[in-house]
């Protein structure tokens, strides 16, 4: 009957044991993602981020990627039917021009607009915006 007792106790002191051990695993050093400065997108001390790690081991290769194969282009009978300098279509002096009674100058529609789009005073020198007469 001791026997039993003692053996009952070292499995209870075992089990408590084991379950100590892994609760303490569980509980490992939180990782700081980086340090935050002001006006970074880390929150500020006392917040801290902490980032999961998932890994997984599938035991499947990737397949290696084939290489890309580019070729040319040939082209389909000559561009146009005549010259480039007769060509109303290339050449706009031919067609000429006439005077209009509408703005003359940029017409913004609304919408989006892309900041970093480039901008026609930046195509002289000095940089400014070309009078438009007709």
């Amino acid at each position: 009957m001791l026997l039993r007792t003692h053996r009952r106790t070292l499995l209870f002191g075992f089990l408590f044991l084991a379950v100590m051990l892994l609760a303490m695993a569980g509980n490992q050093a939180q990782l700081h993602a980086q340090s935050s400065a002001p006006g970074e997108t880390v929150p500020p001390e006392p917040y801290q981020l902490f980032l999961s790690l998932i890994s997984v081991n599938s035991g499947q290769t990737i397949p290696p990627q084939q290489p890309l194969v580019y070729s040319s282009l040939s082209v389909e009978g000559a561009p146009t039917d005549r010259p480039a300098e007769a060509h109303p279509d290339l050449n706009l002096s031919i067609r000429g021009y006439s005077a209009t009674s509408g703005h003359l100058g940029l017409v913004n529609y609304g919408g989006d607009t892309d900041p970093l789009a480039p901008q026609i005073d930046g195509m002289f020198g000095p940089p400014r915006l070309p009078g438009f007469k007709t």
